[in-house]
């Protein structure tokens, strides 16, 4: 993943289990792609794991996306 200076963050590799975060089914991405975020949202930093992403954004907001198997997304625990 990267951060880029308008607050968007772009993704590609691996997308087994939806880490991209850009709404893709595609197994994989080879060229960076947006991930969908809502409209205006500003993201400040970004962090990435094997097969999650978690973004932060202006206002504190955390948004996570990908696996949840061990409760990576913090929504409370791994996925049914």
């Amino acid at each position: 993943m990267a951060l880029d200076a308008s607050g968007h963050v772009w993704s590609w590799g691996s997308n087994s289990v939806g880490q991209l975060g850009t709404g893709s089914q595609a197994p994989f991405e080879v060229t960076p792609t947006v991930v969908s975020l809502p409209t205006g949202t500003i993201v400040k930093a970004i962090s990435a794991g094997e097969a999650f992403g978690v973004a932060l954004d202006a206002s504190g907001k955390l948004f996570a996306w990908g696996i949840d198997n061990r409760g990576q997304l913090g929504d409370g625990g791994p996925a049914s």
